[in-house]
């Protein structure tokens, strides 16, 4: 085929490819391990301050944000994702910052639409975005979004003279020769996720992941990334005190039980005061004096509701880790 407007980048791979032996079957996206539900930690990573730094160049605060333990894969509940949007911008410096991230590139949103359907449809010819896409997985070529439409669908008309040489100096690169010197194509088997189903291959959240609440300050540009991870592990410990203490306590009990069973729980013979519970209670003013002398214990709270928009007061004026982190902790008064 000829380089012109005349013929279509899907029309010349498809003849290419074929030709050195590959398939050009096309796989409906939704009906792939490519489409899954967006976990409860992409979504809460989703901002509009992450596609702000994108636009404005600012890749090593972009990098913070992607390790600070934030979803590597940030969308909304709808699939529509920072990594689209860089595709679309074409930008490739955002795109490498993302990928040495953690960040997949066998995405999709409910339409369908693969970061490279994105790339395909940026204003100007994003070729070095889609050399990174394919040099990762080349079969995002032939996946279909809800319309029917491969990526390659979605170049502009104007551009389709930049792509046909594209193609042709990447065949040896993407498709080697596997026509066997005049013989049939062989028979290939689909990459594997085409062959899953959908929801199979939910994202995993990054070792060092923060909870939804923090995240959802990091990405909103609330909290700071060092911040926000000192947060967390000071939260964790005080709950592994909190849980260390209360199971030594439990153990303490049941020493006490098993230590008294043979003169008290082995006796058939009970009071009847001790059968309807007074044993167990006490006066008011007795209740009042012990509540008095226990000592308030901080762990780390899950219902308070009201943390974050303190939190943010707390952090907004300084980038230092601060010890005060009552705001976001409850007190709990145990003994009894």
């Amino acid at each position: 085929l000829e380089e012109g407007s005349t013929v279509s980048p899907q029309a010349f791979l498809d003849t290419m490819i074929s030709a050195r032996g590959y398939s050009t079957a096309r796989f409906e996206t939704l009906h792939t391990a490519y489409y899954n539900m967006p976990t409860p930690l992409q979504q809460a990573s989703y901002d509009v301050y992450l596609i702000e730094v994108v636009k404005k160049g600012g890749m090593e605060t972009l990098r913070s944000l992607m390790k600070s333990g934030i979803s590597p894969n940030p969308c909304n509940k709808f699939g529509e994702s920072l990594l689209h949007t860089v595709c679309r911008l074409g930008n490739v410096d955002a795109l490498r910052v993302m990928l040495e991230c953690g960040t997949s590139l066998q995405v999709s949103d409910d339409y369908g639409r693969t970061p490279l359907h994105d790339a395909c449809w940026a204003v100007k010819p994003a070729l070095t975005v889609v050399d990174v896409i394919l040099s990762h997985d080349p079969n995002l070529l032939y996946l279909e979004d809800s319309r029917g439409a491969l990526p390659l669908s979605y170049i502009r008309r104007e551009h389709w003279c930049a792509w046909i040489p594209y193609f042709r100096a990447r065949k040896d690169m993407y498709w080697p020769d596997l026509s066997g010197h005049g013989m049939p194509p062989r028979e290939q088997s689909p990459p594997a996720l085409f062959m899953e189903r959908p929801f199979s291959a939910p994202l995993p959240d990054p070792a060092n992941a923060l909870t939804c609440e923090l995240a959802k300050l990091v990405a909103s540009r609330q909290m700071l990334p060092g911040e926000a991870q000192f947060l967390k592990y000071s939260m964790m410990e005080e709950e592994g005190s909190y849980r260390s203490d209360t199971e030594s306590e439990e153990f303490e009990g049941s020493d006490d039980d098993e230590s008294g069973s043979d003169s008290e729980l082995d006796s058939d013979e009970f009071d009847d005061e001790d059968e309807d519970g007074s044993y167990y209670s006490l006066e008011e003013d007795e209740m009042a004096d012990i509540l008095s002398t226990l000592t308030a214990r901080a762990v780390p709270s899950k219902e308070d509701k009201t943390a974050t928009g303190q939190q943010k007061y707390l952090f907004s004026h300084t980038s230092t880790p601060r010890n005060d982190t009552v705001p976001l902790l409850k007190v709990c008064v145990r003994g009894l």
